[in-house]
């Protein structure tokens, strides 16, 4: 395989969801490529730069955040508008 900055692996997925038309954000990409608890922002301005930071948290919060988030999958799709 290929090794991609997440920078990259970001404005890749966001060029394919505004070719299909979706409307998508970068939000989601940010959040599924970059690991851990991160901020994330860009200016409202062309062309788009996200700046990602991650956050450093210790391991009993990591561990308190695993015992208690649940993730739920209904299996709905749903299209940015």
């Amino acid at each position: 395989g290929r090794d991609y900055a997440h920078t990259d692996l970001v404005h890749a997925v966001l060029q394919v969801e505004q070719m299909l038309t979706t409307g998508g954000g970068w939000q989601d990409q940010v959040g599924g490529i970059v690991p851990g608890i991160k901020r994330c922002s860009s200016a409202a301005k062309l062309p788009l730069v996200v700046e990602t930071k991650v956050l450093p948290i210790s391991a009993e919060t990591l561990s308190l955040l695993n015992r208690h988030i649940l993730l739920v999958y209904t299996g709905t799709p749903r299209l940015a508008r």
